[in-house]
């Protein structure tokens, strides 16, 4: 009965051993899948969420990419603008490359009150009339943000200077129009956002007056979590 004993204990000895080494493989294999970003330490203990220092999204998740702003100096400062035979409604710079090239224009920009012969800085629309047609380089402003006032009740002219699409936002009661020269139609859009594409102008009714401005914004937050808190008590 002994000798048995001593073998039983023996076999029970060896099969924690192997459930030990199994449980300690599991736990680590738990801490390196747990930390995609980090140094892969980690307690485990057989969850394969493991803890995982070192990674800042916390518990093994992979977190949402936050992009840091698009920085506007880091842009082309040249894009090429396609004009159509006859009448564009485009942005200043538009016109202000056409000059500088030593073209001949004909345009005309409206101030609130008139048309008058060129406009007064590179956020404001402008009509140009092509007798030909054919692509114009842009060279697009490096500001940051800019900006213009119509008054309430009133039209103004209101243009794209950067190099990417960029937004407007109308406020109550406005409306905005787009030219589409190879159809000679306008298209309309009401309370809400203005899409203009490089080079493009627009007319915008002001219903209250105010500021509109038109650039480079840091993106919004995130709209929704996509990993897991970062616990620190840990």
């Amino acid at each position: 009965m002994k000798v048995k004993s001593k073998i039983f204990v023996a076999s029970l000895i060896s099969t924690i051993g192997l459930v030990s080494i199994a449980g300690a493989a599991f736990a680590d294999d738990g801490g390196s899948n747990g930390n995609q970003q980090g140094y892969g330490y980690g307690y485990g203990y057989g969850n394969q969420q493991g803890y995982g220092y070192g990674n800042q999204q916390g518990y093994g998740f992979g977190g949402q990419t936050l992009l840091p702003p698009q920085v506007p100096g880091n842009q082309n400062n040249q894009v090429s603008v396609t004009l159509s035979p006859g009448w564009n409604l485009v942005d200043a710079a538009v016109n202000a490359s056409l000059m500088q090239s030593g073209q001949q224009t004909i345009s005309d920009y409206w101030n609130g009150q008139s048309y008058s012969a060129n406009a007064t800085g590179p956020v404001n629309g402008i009509w140009i009339y092509s007798q030909n047609g054919g692509t114009v380089t842009m060279t697009t402003s490096q500001m940051n943000n800019l900006s213009m006032r119509i008054a309430a009740k009133s039209w103004g002219m209101i243009g794209n200077p950067y190099p990417t699409s960029q937004t407007v936002t109308l406020q109550a009661g406005d409306v905005a129009y787009t030219y589409d020269p190879s159809t000679n139609q306008y298209s309309s859009a009401f309370t809400g956002t203005l899409t203009l594409q490089p080079g493009q102008g627009a007319w915008l009714f002001s219903s209250n007056g105010g500021s509109y401005s038109i650039g480079y914004q840091p993106p919004a937050p995130p709209s929704t979590v996509t990993g897991s808190v970062y616990n620190t008590s840990s």
